[in-house]
């Protein structure tokens, strides 16, 4: 079943009168979904290092079979809600620690500087990289089979679109350019937008 693209975590909520031995189970669930996101970002970072490979799509593809479209998702969530942050073990001085909100403070404020693009190079690099990975993924999740023809064309489409705006990203950072910088993730932050007001609530 294809699921929302940005789904709530688990929420307790304590009935009046409902017995107090509800919250372990609820706890579990919480449990369950962070480790659901450990193990979908770990398979992200790992294929986000094999963007090269000859056989990159099958591998995307089989992350997409293993993991919850949610879980994947969540990946663009700050560090400590499950996402994969920005920077290996913790974002740049001044970035924040999201994949989202860091594409969209690069597209939507003025470029940065070029000082900037080379002092957070590997962070970018990294998400950038990430991103990419993510969208391949993303590409191969169903839909319902009673989903209009065009919405699921367009689904492969701007996954596809998704994917290639990241790597635009990645070269412009690559190249120390901090014009295509922004320009790339605002074309990506478009590219997210599009899919996520379409799709979220099917």
């Amino acid at each position: 079943m294809f699921r929302r693209l940005l789904l709530p975590a688990c929420l307790c909520l304590l009935i009046a009168g409902a017995s107090l031995t509800t919250a372990p189970a609820c706890d579990d669930e919480e449990e369950r979904q962070a480790e659901a996101n450990r193990r979908a970002g770990a398979a992200i970072r790992k294929l986000a290092d094999a963007l090269d490979a000859r056989d990159f799509d099958r591998q995307a593809e089989a992350v997409a079979r293993t993991h919850d479209l949610e879980h994947v998702m969540n990946q663009f969530k700050p560090r400590n809600k499950g996402g994969l942050g920005v920077g290996e073990k913790g974002p740049p001085v001044g970035v924040l620690d999201s994949i989202e909100l860091t594409i969209i403070n690069l597209g939507t404020r003025r470029a940065p500087s070029a000082a900037e693009v080379a002092r957070n190079k590997d962070a970018y690099l990294r998400m950038a990289r990430q991103t990419q990975a993510i969208a391949a993924v993303t590409y191969w999740y169903p839909l319902p089979a009673n989903t209009r023809p065009e919405l699921k064309k367009n689904w492969k489409t701007w996954s596809g679109e998704t994917r290639a705006a990241a790597k635009d990203l990645a070269d412009a950072v690559e190249a120390g350019d901090p014009v295509r910088v922004k320009q790339a993730a605002e074309k990506l932050n478009a590219a997210c937008n599009r899919c996520h007001t379409t799709y979220e609530d099917r």
